[in-house]
């Protein structure tokens, strides 16, 4: 190889090793710069009795928090937010996580019930002799409830 010849490739070498440490490649990638963040603070609506809720972002599991929680460094755009405190009582709701911004999600969780030693809906009903029983009025005292039907 002749010396002209060596050093066009010690010179090609160098500038694609010098493109390479310029381009960072096979670097992972970094996360979103701060000015495309957001906050979101979540709570579920009766925080006496929930302490506690889990919390899905785009259909990824962040982690289970103290209610109400704020999570910080949110990219900023549009996301599907599953809130739940067991896995029966969820709620779903789309936000939008606006730069430098809290957004807040208040969520109602309710079960779909009712449950066995839980408490009954409100309702009237007609009894077998024809009379209208409110449940309202029963309230306090020990009901068994038997539904059928007649055909």
């Amino acid at each position: 190889m002749t010396a002209k010849r060596f050093r066009s490739v010690l010179l090609a070498g160098l500038v694609i090793g010098a493109s390479l440490l310029i381009l960072r490649c096979g670097d992972p990638p970094t996360a979103a710069p701060d000015q495309y963040m957001g906050s979101l603070r979540v709570a579920a609506l009766d925080t006496l009795t929930i302490d506690s809720i889990s919390i899905d972002l785009d259909d990824v599991r962040i982690g289970r928090f103290r209610n109400p929680t704020l999570l910080g460094d949110v990219v900023a755009g549009i996301h599907k937010v599953l809130v739940s405190n067991t896995p029966a009582v969820t709620a779903s709701r789309t936000v939008e996580i606006f730069r430098g911004r809290r957004t807040d999600l208040f969520v109602q969780l309710q079960t779909s019930g009712p449950y066995v030693g839980g408490t009954a809906p409100l309702f009237t009903a007609r009894a077998v002799n024809g009379d209208t029983i409110a449940i309202a009025k029963l309230k306090g005292k020990a009901i068994f409830l038997a539904f059928f039907e007649h055909t």
